[in-house]
């Protein structure tokens, strides 16, 4: 499995469920989680393309941070 941990400005409480769901739509996750106080969205499934992740991130309003990493874990 694979874990990725993006970095996003202001994923505020409100949005965090319209960001997991629209998270869910990107081929190969599984799951999400939305951390509103570390503003990172990381997400967890098979074959997940990263930059398909940071580009529905962004479609929704919530790009990368520009001076912080993306973080990918795989098992």
């Amino acid at each position: 499995m694979t874990e990725l941990m993006v970095q996003v400005y202001n994923p505020g409480f409100i949005a965090c469920d319209s960001i997991k769901k629209a998270m869910l739509s990107v081929p190969g996750v599984l799951a999400v989680n939305v951390s509103k106080e570390q503003e990172t969205v990381t997400v967890m499934g098979y074959e997940v393309i990263r930059q398909s992740v940071l580009d529905k991130l962004t479609e929704l309003g919530y790009p990368e941070k520009r001076n912080h990493s993306s973080y990918l874990f795989n098992d």
